[in-house]
């Protein structure tokens, strides 16, 4: 009776054992996870780091960003990089294009999602795009005097066509979309010496129906 009291005391103790060794190897495996840690400006400091950590994940992996000086180059229509930040398996890109004003009167902009307006500047929103188009005529002879903003989010930069596999806030992540859209495009106006620089207020740009009036 006690060696079988003894034999069940030590199964006991031995149990509890691995229930403790467990648990403290989750503890530890758990808080040796990377916290994503991002400076409050991204972008070569063109954008807040504030919306892009709200969509990038907490932890998982440290974040990194590449940023390209803009040039101004209304000949060339293929779509430029202004920067990019991932963190573990996320990423946002920043990307610019020039265009024709028939962009903003063909109704293209209302059907990718979510009416945007940045002071005169329309353009559009949802939980993983949002772009604003730019009057950008200096000097005024070219051949493409918009300039297209973009911010796009992905799950990584090596499959950007699985942005629909994203889980998204259809709440929350307009809005950030749409106030990255409206930092990259203050930024790229100036840099640019876009005509519309000067007319671009601060702040978030109108979203819904408000952008349309």
């Amino acid at each position: 009776m006690t060696k079988g009291l003894r034999r069940r005391g030590r199964l006991v103790a031995a149990v509890g054992a691995v229930v403790l060794l467990s648990g403290g190897g989750a503890w530890w495996w758990t808080n040796r996870v990377p916290v994503v840690q991002l400076p409050d400006r991204v972008c070569g400091g063109a954008l807040s780091g504030t919306p892009v950590a709200a969509i990038l994940p907490k932890k998982g992996g440290e974040y990194e960003g590449t940023f390209v000086q803009p040039a101004y180059d209304p000949a060339e229509q293929k779509p430029k990089s202004l920067c990019s930040m991932m963190a573990a398996d996320r990423a946002i890109s920043a990307t610019y294009s020039w265009t024709t004003s028939t962009l903003a009167s063909s109704g293209y902009l209302e059907r990718r999602g979510t009416p945007l307006r940045l002071g005169e500047a329309p353009g559009y929103t949802g939980p993983r795009e949002a772009a604003l188009l730019l009057a950008c005529y200096s000097p005024s002879d070219v051949r493409y005097p918009w300039l297209e903003v973009t911010v796009t989010r992905y799950r990584d930069l090596n499959s950007v066509r699985k942005k629909g596999q994203i889980e998204v806030d259809p709440q929350r992540d307009p809005v950030l979309m749409a106030e990255l859209a409206a930092d990259a495009a203050r930024y790229l106006a100036q840099q640019l010496k876009c005509e519309v620089a000067p007319r671009l207020p601060a702040g978030p740009p109108v979203m819904g129906g408000g952008a349309s009036d």
